[in-house]
């Protein structure tokens, strides 16, 4: 196990609920023992998938609550126009997670790349679809699950849920979770 979780695990106090918890067969001669720290991971383990799930939740919520919406050029989501690298930015936005503006700076910044087969929901997947910008990256999307992506398409599509595709991938990067 890692030293430092491992030392943050025994520094941190421990939640009131694992304290409380009473076996169903208690009674005076019971002797209730405190939480192992096998316990302890198993509930901080538990209670960060929980929150994870909520906050990609959240984040999907946020991006397809948009389907429908014009497409905007270099717009902010602050002023809700969109383009791609908005849209995501402004979903992460919710969750407070702030992420750079434009798909280039996001890909160059997020470090945690995944494979495909191990995409989640809220994962950001960046493509390059236009050469002629000589950018590495010039689109984002973000997965919301079932082989399926939300996207600020363009001026004559606007904010549609598509399929995901591989074709002009450049990588997927991971913001929140593991």
């Amino acid at each position: 196990m890692n030293k430092l979780l491992l030392t943050a695990l025994l520094l941190l106090p421990l939640h009131a609920s694992m304290l409380n918890k009473v076996p169903n067969n208690f009674n005076e001669d019971t002797v209730v023992s405190e939480p192992t720290v096998l316990d302890q991971l198993a509930y901080l383990r538990d209670t960060h998938t929980s929150h994870v799930e909520a906050m990609r939740n959240e984040l999907v919520t946020y991006a397809t609550e948009h389907v429908t919406e014009p497409y905007t050029w270099g717009g902010s989501y602050k002023w809700s126009k969109f383009d791609c690298s908005s849209l995501v930015q402004g979903a992460y936005d919710s969750i407070g997670v702030s992420i750079p503006r434009t798909a280039t700076q996001q890909y160059r910044t997020l470090k945690t790349s995944v494979k495909v087969k191990e995409i989640k929901r809220g994962d950001l997947v960046y493509y390059l679809t236009d050469k002629r910008r000589k950018l590495p990256v010039t689109h984002v999307v973000m997965y919301i699950g079932n082989g399926k992506v939300v996207e600020a398409k363009s001026r004559k599509k606007g904010i549609i849920i598509s399929k995901f595709t591989t074709k002009r991938l450049v990588g997927i990067r991971r913001v929140i979770g593991d």
